[in-house]
């Protein structure tokens, strides 16, 4: 809890490093904020890594189970920031749209996530969350953002997009989720650097979420 208990932070965590285990992001970055802040883990999955908060064998009770917490503790009437970055800034978008949140910022999310999982070594992931990676099931993953950003929403949040056009996620993901968000008539504003390693989004991403979380106060 923070001194505003008005004001809501609610903190996705990435992927691990290679063999590492599930944990909470940026809990140092946040430790001094004023708002309230809620983290939570995703440890499900192929080795507990992690499964988008969504689903195990096709089952979606992870993402029922964050839907429950989430509804415990977002203020009544107050505010609310979703914010991840890569795994984490996907998890920001899709509840934080869910939700109803009021900004949701997010650093180099992937946005299909069924293809990205097969192209990027992380095949026994998406078999773990899916139950199998026949093509039905990788288009199925790939459309579950896009559909919930097409779909009506009585309330739609500030999006704050951090990303770097060198960087691959940019051309796979973001520049479609850039033009779906627009379409839809989502509010989006962009912040931009130049890097080529997905891991760089670490680099920048903490501090663009205390700006934020100054700004829109």
């Amino acid at each position: 809890p923070g001194k505003r208990r008005d004001r809501l932070l609610v903190v996705f965590s990435a992927f691990p490093g290679p063999h590492g285990a599930a944990g909470y992001n940026m809990v140092a970055t946040f430790a001094g904020a004023d708002v309230s802040r809620l983290y939570i883990l995703d440890d499900f999955g192929d080795e507990a890594r992690g499964a988008y908060y969504l689903s195990e064998n096709g089952d979606f009770y992870v993402a029922s189970l964050v839907d429950g917490l989430l509804s415990q503790f977002i203020p009544a009437g107050g505010q609310t920031y979703f914010v991840g970055s890569s795994k984490g800034g996907y998890a920001a978008l899709y509840f934080g749209i869910r939700c109803g949140a009021d900004y949701v910022v997010c650093g180099a999310p992937q946005y299909y996530i069924g293809s990205y999982l097969m192209a990027s070594g992380h095949a026994p992931a998406l078999a773990a969350m899916a139950g199998d990676t026949e093509k039905e099931t990788v288009a199925r993953y790939d459309a579950l953002l896009p559909d919930l950003i097409a779909a009506p929403h009585e309330k739609k949040p500030l999006v704050v997009l951090h990303y770097s056009e060198k960087e691959p996620t940019f051309g796979a993901h973001i520049q479609y989720l850039l033009t779906d968000l627009r379409a839809h008539g989502y509010t989006v504003r962009t912040d931009t650097e130049e890097y080529t390693a997905h891991s760089d989004v670490a680099r920048f991403f903490p501090q663009l979420c205390c700006r934020i979380l100054k700004e829109y106060k």
